[in-house]
């Protein structure tokens, strides 16, 4: 399997028509164009807002759990990767390996799995394959065209976008998002 870097955009909340917000989370290849869209829960958004901006709870929350009770096991967790998705569920792994060197993957939600990766401070990766398959961006282009509310992005004050009406609209807000943005 060919994998691909990938960083992490905040995670997006859209509100449609109806009022009803969803998380996107946008992972953008490394120091190029295209782009992979998760919609994620609005509590693992927080974790990854979260993440990004370095914020520190008083306590573990429970990725930082997973994290830290794995470097106590032994295990390095060196890489998560994002690998397909399948009857409308995105798949991803955990990749760890213990000290004896012995290499492991658990099988994890890709949200759970970003937000693992950011605290751990390991890479993100996407197989290709998927990332070429994806059609989620065509999705999130008609969803985003939709939109009769505002875009509003996590740590950032609410702006209005005008209707995105094609990828290249997309990729100009994303672009946007990047001057701003904390990126792993």
């Amino acid at each position: 399997m060919q994998k691909v870097e990938v960083t992490v955009e905040y995670p997006i909340v859209h509100v449609d028509d109806l009022g009803m917000p969803s998380i996107l989370l946008i992972l953008k290849e490394k120091d190029k164009e295209r782009i992979c869209v998760l919609h994620i829960s609005h509590d693992v958004g927080q974790v990854i807002s979260m993440a990004l901006e370095h914020f520190k709870t008083p306590r573990p929350l429970t990725h930082q759990l997973y994290v830290n009770s794995f470097k106590q096991l032994g295990f390095s967790i060196d890489n998560i990767v994002v690998y397909k998705l399948e009857e409308d569920v995105y798949h991803a792994k955990i990749v760890k390996t213990k000290g004896d060197g012995i290499y492991h993957e658990f099988d994890a939600r890709p949200s759970d799995a970003v937000a693992v990766a950011l605290l751990a401070g390991c890479p993100i990766f996407i197989n290709e394959e998927f990332l070429q398959s994806n059609p989620e961006i065509l999705n999130v282009i008609e969803t985003l065209r939709k939109t009769k509310d505002f875009i509003r992005v996590p740590g950032h004050p609410a702006q209005e976008h005008s209707p995105m009406e094609s990828e290249e609209d997309l990729r100009r807000m994303l672009n946007g998002l990047n001057k701003d943005s904390t990126k792993h």
